[in-house]
């Protein structure tokens, strides 16, 4: 029985994550402070010192979470947890799995991440986009929606989260008008996401052409287990195909249920989430509801997660 560790997206992050870690464990001490000197600015100050209104920044919540999940790692790793038979991340989380698959380095990886969002801020704030996520209705029945609707070219699906949520995004007319159509077609549940930006759509073109330019300075190692791409929806092995599956990352739909059933199909049993909150435990569940999951934001969380995975040494 093997298991995979996962890093939740942006969205899971809120003011004080993982707080308590870094008070207890000098290795999250340790990577918040090297990701404070690689950005020039303290990072434990980002995610304990701000309130809400604060992080709901992209360009602040992305360096933000990367560091905080990391740090988390570091504790779980100072605990002892075995190797991972693989990683996954959700959309921002991926580069979070890429550092603990040992393909990105920290201080390379916080950098990057902190561009990452500067650049979507910006596109954001430019293109005037939101999201919406749909619970009740398949990817197949949301596209046909989208057709319905008369949407096509402006609205797009951005996340696969599981067979009956997904997340659209496009303009903020246009994801209006998608809550209002689905509300009076059937759908449970239509829900206005708070975020900046439509991310992962077209309308992020202009800031991924910049990031994959970005991405051509920054280092990539073959990672030491396979990282389940967003964009692929399956394994990556080498550092070259990691950086080919980040270029389209933020114009690319997040295929979370794909990548569930990809480390399902290689045998992983159990999935340990690696963060603040529980969202990706939930999605896994209901994805494979046989599967074992755990998550990992407090300090007993760590030795709970390190007890579970003491079978897999």
């Amino acid at each position: 029985m093997s298991f995979a560790l996962l890093f939740p997206g942006q969205g899971s992050h809120r003011p004080g994550m993982c707080r308590e870690i870094f008070e207890v464990s000098a290795a999250a001490r340790d990577v918040f402070s090297r990701a404070s000197a690689a950005l020039g600015r303290d990072t434990a100050a980002l995610c304990f010192s701000g309130n809400a209104e604060s992080l709901s920044s992209t360009a602040v919540a992305q360096p933000a979470l990367f560091t905080a999940e990391t740090a988390v790692l570091a504790a779980l790793r100072e605990a002892g947890i075995p190797d991972a038979a693989c990683v996954a991340g959700h959309s921002l989380g991926e580069f979070s799995a890429l550092h603990a698959a040992g393909s990105l380095g920290l201080e390379d990886g916080v950098r990057l991440v902190a561009e990452r969002g500067r650049l979507m801020d910006e596109a954001g704030n430019g293109t005037r986009g939101g999201m919406a996520a749909v619970i009740g209705r398949s990817c197949a029945e949301i596209g046909a929606a989208i057709t319905r609707a008369g949407l096509d070219g402006a609205l797009w699906v951005a996340n696969v989260n599981s067979d009956d949520q997904v997340v659209v995004s496009g303009s903020l007319d246009a994801v209006e008008r998608f809550i209002a159509f689905s509300e009076g077609n059937g759908a449970k549940k239509v829900v206005r996401l708070r975020v900046a930006g439509a991310f992962h759509s077209p309308l992020m073109a202009g800031a991924s052409a910049v990031f994959e330019r970005v991405l051509d300075g920054v280092p990539f190692s073959d990672p030491s287990v396979p990282v389940v791409s967003n964009v692929l929806g399956s394994q990556v092995k080498s550092g070259a195909g990691v950086r080919a599956a980040l270029r389209p990352h933020m114009t690319s739909p997040v295929r979370w249920a794909e990548s569930v059933r990809c480390m399902a199909a290689a045998g992983v049993k159990a999935y340990v989430e690696v963060g603040p909150g529980t969202v990706l435990s939930g999605l896994v569940k209901k994805i494979d509801p046989k599967a074992v999951v755990s998550s990992v934001g407090r300090p007993g969380d760590v030795d709970r997660a390190a007890r579970m995975l003491s079978d897999f040494r």
